[in-house]
């Protein structure tokens, strides 16, 4: 990710600046369209920004990088988290947030067209801008909604130690799991959900590691516990059982299985 930072150089302030100021001179009709951008055209919108100026976008991103000029804000951001793409310029005046490089934010507001420029390697460069209304920072979870949650709150114990599903996210591209384990002996206990399986239907998915998500801690202190979120792959929104497994100071092996019902 460090190497395609190098290749995506953040477009200068100074420009940002001339680019806002010709927007705002560009003249809007009382009729124009200023109905929100669906996600069937966000493809369109970073095709052809220019045609989609006054429209309002709200998006989800991830901060490629930040600068300041007074109080206001201008961003560079990627919409597509996945796949790092989709460069937007986001100018926010009078802002009231810091968000630093690689955070997610939510942004609301109107574009403004197509920014033009030069980065500093002396490309040229072409992004929709956005003129926020709102920047807000955000944790993964919401960076990749769910298209449907199913509160769980399922405790399942083991002697001394206790697991608790609390909820389940189902996205467009995963499953996550939202477990906590307790430790309630005196000796560190080893804690594996980061290797636990989903079974729906006759098949098996494995955990995936997401660097964005809370990690289970895998030696847990006596009267310690994790919180973590546990991704799989995309399963169908329907029942499955999750389970993993712990070993005490023993060696006993401990495992911790979960029958997940989806309503």
């Amino acid at each position: 990710m460090k190497a395609l930072r190098k290749t995506v150089v953040f477009l200068m302030v100074a420009l940002m600046v001339v680019a806002f100021c010709a927007c705002g001179d560009s003249g809007s009709s009382e009729s124009a369209d200023s109905s929100p951008i669906t996600e069937d055209e966000i493809a369109a919108l970073y095709t052809d920004a220019d045609s989609f100026t006054g429209r309002t976008f709200e998006f989800p991103g991830r901060v490629l990088d930040v600068e300041k000029d007074g109080g206001d804000l201008y961003l560079q951001v990627y919409q597509d988290i996945t796949n790092y793409e989709n460069n937007t310029v986001v100018v926010y005046p009078d802002a009231d947030v810091n968000p630093k490089m690689d955070d997610f934010v939510r942004v609301k507001g109107t574009v403004e067209g197509t920014f033009s420029g030069e980065n500093a390697l002396g490309g040229d460069v072409e992004a929709p801008q956005i003129t926020a209304e709102k920047v807000e920072i955000i944790d993964a979870m919401e960076a990749f909604p769910a298209t449907k949650t199913v509160e769980v709150n399922q405790t399942v114990e083991k002697g001394s130690y206790q697991a608790t599903v609390t909820k389940v996210d189902f996205t467009k591209d995963e499953t996550r799991i939202y477990l906590t384990v307790k430790n309630g002996s005196s000796a560190s206990f080893d804690n594996n959900p980061d290797m636990g399986v989903i079974v729906q239907n006759g098949k098996q998915y494995e955990a995936e590691w997401n660097e964005y998500y809370p990690e289970p801690s895998t030696e847990l202190k006596a009267g310690a516990s994790s919180e973590s979120v546990i991704a799989f792959p995309k399963v169908e929104e329907s029942d499955f059982t999750f389970s993993f497994e712990g070993y005490d100071a023993d060696y006993n092996d401990l495992e911790f299985s979960f029958d997940i019902t989806v309503e």
